[in-house]
């Protein structure tokens, strides 16, 4: 149920596009995996499942923390979060 904070709530199983994932064509590339129209929507699931964020704008600021903190550090956990959801 959208605002209740509840992590298992994924906007997007309800037709809202995560727009932030424009901006991490080259972190996402980095995994291995090359981000298209057929797996958008499980790379969405997957980096709010990793962050523990179910909301864009949420998503969106920690992805830009994390990558200013630790870059590689952050591409190895999303590496390894694509490869538990069977992305890669």
């Amino acid at each position: 149920m959208p605002g209740t904070g509840n992590i298992d709530y994924f906007p997007d199983e309800y037709g809202t596009m995560s727009c932030y994932l424009r901006h991490l064509d080259d972190v996402v590339a980095a995994t291995g995996l090359k981000l298209g129209p057929e797996n958008r929507k499980e790379v969405d699931r997957t980096v709010k499942e990793l962050l523990g964020l179910p909301e864009c704008p949420d998503v969106w600021r920690e992805v830009k923390k994390r990558l200013a903190d630790d870059e590689h550090g952050f591409i190895a956990d999303l590496h390894d979060a694509f490869v538990m959801n069977g992305l890669i």
